[in-house]
Formats: C-alpha cells, structure tokens, sequence
C-alpha cells in the first residue's frame, strides 16, 4: 500500500498538460526566433513514448502540424529553414537509451549547424549530465533527484527494514539482475499512461508468467 502511495503516475491529462508546459518553455526560450521555424521531432521508434507526445503536441494550440517532423522529413531540410531543433520524449532515465540515439541521429543532425534542445516531460539525474553533453540546451516539466530513487541513503520515503523488504520483492518478480533495482539502479517508482520505464521498480512492471505480474506494462498500455 506505501508503495501505491508513492508511485508517480502520469496520466493521459497530465500528459496533455506537461506537453503544453513543454511547448511553452520552449517558445520561452527561443523567443527571438520564429516559431515556425522552430522544428520538434521525436525520439525513437514509432510505438515508444516519443510518439504518445506527438500526439499531445498536435492537439497543443500554437503548435503548428509543420513545426513536427520526423527524421526524414529533417533530413530533407535546408539549414537556412531552420532556426532550431526539438528532439522530445517522456522520459530520461540513465542516458544510455539517449546516447545510442545521438550516434545515429548525430550524423544527420551536427551538419544541420543549428541550436539543439533535448526536451523531456520528465528527466531524471544520471540523464541529465549526458543530455547537456549532447545538446545546446536541455528542457523539462520536471526533474527527479537523487531522493527519488528509493534505495538511496537520501531518500526517505521508505525505513531501511522497508528497503530490505522491496529489494526482496524485486528479486522474486525473476527481472534481469541488471533491472533488479530497476535500470541502472534508478530505483523509481515512475510510470505512464502509456508504459512503465524499467528505471522504476520491477514489481510496478515485471511480468513472469506463473511468478510475477506487475502493475504496468513496459509499453503499450
């Protein structure tokens, strides 16, 4: 029942609405540039998380359907019709997932010679250092600290005797060794309308068949 307490759940509204805020802090931040040639475009595959934002952008008033694009739609863009470039997601865990995408998508991007912003609803720590290694600017709703992840000394939602039990609990769902305490021991309880990042607890995500079923699935919901 704690841990129900304290998961941070975003919902379908509160997607809507952090996209809003996203779009905003953008046009805030590139003021003195033309918002139609300020360009978004998602992270990732089709069927991740990037693409449950794109359609939040869309039916965000001020976001023309012109200023998001995909990757191909980018490459076949002249410098000259760019001011700058968006790349957006719902969530940063480590950074890993992100910099396999920077080496693909760098290729395309660096020659482009434009102002970069990574922007994120939601950005944890670990992540951030390696978004502000790639980009010129990185954006986000909000931020998760060291204190978010539960096993850490400074977090205190949860007694030490609490810890033990949870660690417990992870290691009976049967997850990867590596995602016991979630992905790069992020240790979050985090999870979208959409999915759950394997950077929160296995028990809110991992599905064993005759073992464990968790609360979310990793994708698709």
């Amino acid at each position: 029942m704690k841990v129900l307490k304290k998961i941070r759940y975003y919902s379908s509204s509160n997607i809507r609405s952090m996209t809003s805020r996203l779009v905003e802090m953008t046009w805030d931040y590139y003021r003195r540039m033309r918002k139609k040639r300020i360009f978004f475009i998602p992270i990732g595959l089709p069927q991740q998380g990037s693409s449950f934002i794109a359609r939040a952008l869309r039916d965000t008033p001020g976001v023309w359907g012109e200023n998001i694009i995909d990757m191909v739609r980018l490459e076949k863009l002249r410098p000259e019709k760019i001011d700058a470039l968006v790349f957006f997601d719902d969530f940063f865990g480590t950074g890993d997932t992100l910099s396999g995408w920077w080496q693909r998508a760098r290729i395309l991007v660096q020659p482009k010679n434009v102002p970069v912003t990574l922007a994120p609803l939601v950005l944890n720590e670990p992540a951030k250092l390696v978004a502000r290694r790639i980009a010129d600017s990185v954006l986000s709703v909000e931020e998760l600290r060291d204190h978010d992840n539960v096993f850490a000394a400074s977090s205190p939602r949860f007694e030490a005797s609490e810890k033990r039990r949870l660690l417990r609990y992870c290691k009976t769902t049967g997850c990867d060794k590596d995602r016991v305490k979630g992905f790069g021991s992020c240790g979050l309880l985090v999870a979208f309308k959409h999915g759950c990042p394997d950077n929160s607890l296995p028990i809110l995500w991992s599905s064993v068949e005759g073992q464990w079923e968790g609360l979310f699935r990793r994708s698709g919901l």
